[in-house]
């Protein structure tokens, strides 16, 4: 469970992006909001939640959404290693690893896609995650 040191450290970290005022009555709120959330979850959450923002300011919604997004991702990787009738397997762009070895991928792909239909979500994929096929070898 979070302190109000703990928040007071989140919010410095979210000012020092945003350059929003840091008051006990804010701390005290996000706290509120954010109760369920780990002080390590929420600092991971932090940048990814200051490149998504609207116009830079990162509000507790933001955060909350990341940590959403990185459970839901957690939540899935012991089913990455799984055998997948579908051969050869897509390989990732950026590290190069069968897309089911690739947690950030994966993350990214659920992120990004989850909502689309098999078809759309495959597509998207193709043209934002994966190597061409030929390179999948």
């Amino acid at each position: 469970m979070m302190n109000k040191h703990q928040m007071g450290e989140v919010l410095a970290m979210v000012s020092a992006l945003d350059g929003q005022l840091v008051a006990e009555s804010k701390v005290l709120m996000w706290l509120e909001v954010l109760q369920g959330c780990t002080y390590e979850e929420l600092i991971a959450a932090i940048t990814p939640a200051h490149l998504e923002a609207e116009k830079g300011v990162v509000q507790a919604r933001d955060l909350f959404e990341q940590v959403r997004r990185a459970r839901a991702v957690a939540n899935q990787v012991p089913e990455l290693g799984m055998d997948f009738p579908s051969s050869p397997q897509p390989i990732c762009e950026h590290h190069d690893l069968p897309v089911t070895e690739c947690v950030d991928c994966c993350g990214l792909i659920y992120a990004q896609a989850d909502w689309m239909t098999t078809t759309d979500r495959h597509s998207w994929a193709m043209a934002h995650v994966y190597k061409p096929m030929e390179a999948w070898v």
